[in-house]
């Protein structure tokens, strides 16, 4: 909790379970998972020092998927995508697992479920609809950042569940923009159904809210990209080499407002 780094205790602590995974109950397996995890997403340690500890709790957890609760599970597969262990079998069962529990998850739980899968390039299709049928009726109580995590794992994952997108951007406005974010769904959502009308209209929907001057770069071509994939008339190829020429040319900001904004909206 406190991410204090003591790298000879941590190895100590990772050989040490390593050995003794059979030993945990299950929170503890979980919640020591999620422990090293939080240390590897800080770079407060790198990975190699708990690899074996990982691997064996995977093998341990797979033939032991019964005993771990819902929250037990969530915790894990955050842990093991954050840190980039994972097996396509264990994911699904882990998946399957979760199912019937998972309309009781909280809204961090449901935006860390979607994380997770998608980071691993897995898209459990009945799970991902239980929570999106769910985070619709509770999408006010999400914060933000949980917001777009969820959207950008379901966009990445090309899982499409149109009142879920229209009613979160409709959210958002009313939340603080965090133009980082917003530029990265704005690509994957563009790049996962270009042309979809949903797409066309979250861009509607929050490229007007967003403070063009607080993008970075890189976000600014994300962005501007997005817009030329769901409403311009080039082919892919010609559209990024008119977003990279754009922004190498270093243009003001009152130039780019007006680029992105002209774009016909059709």
């Amino acid at each position: 909790t406190l991410k204090i780094p003591d790298m000879p205790l941590l190895e100590a602590i990772a050989q040490l379970s390593c050995r003794l995974v059979a030993d945990f109950k299950p929170f503890e397996l979980s919640a020591t998972l999620w422990a090293f995890a939080s240390f590897a997403e800080e770079e407060i340690i790198t990975i190699d020092c708990f690899t074996s500890f990982f691997e064996a709790s995977t093998n341990y957890i797979g033939c032991h998927m019964h005993l771990f609760s819902f929250r037990c599970l969530v915790m894990i597969v955050w842990a093991l995508a954050t840190v980039g262990q994972h097996s396509g079998d264990l994911f699904f069962n882990i998946a399957t697992a979760m199912i019937k529990d998972v309309r009781s998850a909280s809204t961090q739980e449901m935006a860390r479920i979607v994380w997770s899968f998608s980071k691993v390039g897995t898209c459990p299709n009945q799970l991902f609809t239980i929570v999106a049928e769910k985070s619709t009726r509770s999408l006010g109580e999400f914060t933000s950042i949980d917001l777009f995590h969820m959207l950008l794992g379901f966009a990445v994952s090309s899982f499409w569940y149109d009142d879920i997108f229209l009613r979160a951007a409709t959210t958002v406005q009313m939340q603080e923009l965090h133009e980082g974010q917003v530029a990265k769904l704005f690509n994957a959502m563009s790049l996962a159904r270009p042309r979809h009308p949903t797409t066309r209209a979250v861009l509607r929907l929050l490229l007007p809210h967003c403070q063009l001057p607080k993008f970075t770069p890189e976000d600014l071509s994300y962005a501007m990209l997005a817009v030329a994939r769901c409403f311009g008339e080039h082919n892919a190829k010609r559209d990024l080499a008119e977003v990279n020429s754009r922004v190498g040319a270093s243009p003001t900001w009152g130039q780019t407002e007006i680029s992105i904004r002209s774009t016909p909206l059709k």
